[in-house]
């Protein structure tokens, strides 16, 4: 798959410039995780665009406020936490106060959601490979295991759940600018 984004794309660019602070992290996640690190930059762009959406900005900021039956968390913060915008309804490390550390929650994102995908799709759809385990993985992270097993077993596109419908597709268009020259060449 190609990227879909112009090398000068200006929201793109400002994702990368925002999150070269991260760089360090990113790259040490992506070896201990064996996740290509063009993978974890563009997840952080589509999630908070490296903080620059959330609420405050930066990694201690927080984002979809849409309000679920009626409400929003005890705290009255957003759902999404951190950069990763990890959910606090499905995840006990986002109702602690470790997601607003930059290197915790991007830990957590790839090694405990993005890498727990993978081990769950794996396991339940053992011909899922490559590619669409990886893509598979990345629309899980949006809408959850579950459902995209479901609807792989259905035979429906894995994006059908995910926000605007193109979660995956979009997250690995994001990685292919970050890796093939949109942001990866920028000093």
């Amino acid at each position: 798959m190609t990227t879909r984004y112009k090398d000068e794309d200006p929201g793109l660019y400002a994702d990368y410039r925002e999150s070269l602070q991260y760089k360090q992290i990113i790259e040490r996640v992506a070896a201990a995780t064996q996740i290509d690190s063009a993978i974890i930059w563009a997840i952080g762009s589509r999630e908070s665009a490296w903080g620059r959406t959330l609420k405050p900005a930066g990694p201690r900021g927080t984002g979809d406020w849409a309000k679920r039956k009626g409400h929003l968390p005890p705290d009255g913060l957003g759902w999404g936490r951190g950069l990763m915008q990890i959910d606090y309804a499905a995840h006990e490390f986002a109702r602690t106060g470790d997601w607003r550390d930059p290197e915790a929650n991007i830990g957590y994102a790839i090694r405990n959601v993005l890498t727990g995908n993978i081990i769950y799709l794996k396991r339940n759809i053992p011909s899922l490979m490559d590619d669409a385990l990886v893509q598979a993985a990345i629309a899980a992270y949006n809408c959850g295991p579950g459902l995209v097993r479901k609807l792989i077993q259905q035979g429906a596109n894995v994006d059908k759940f995910t926000a605007h419908g193109n979660y995956s597709v979009d997250v690995i268009a994001r990685g292919h600018w970050f890796r093939d020259g949109g942001g990866w060449d920028r000093k």
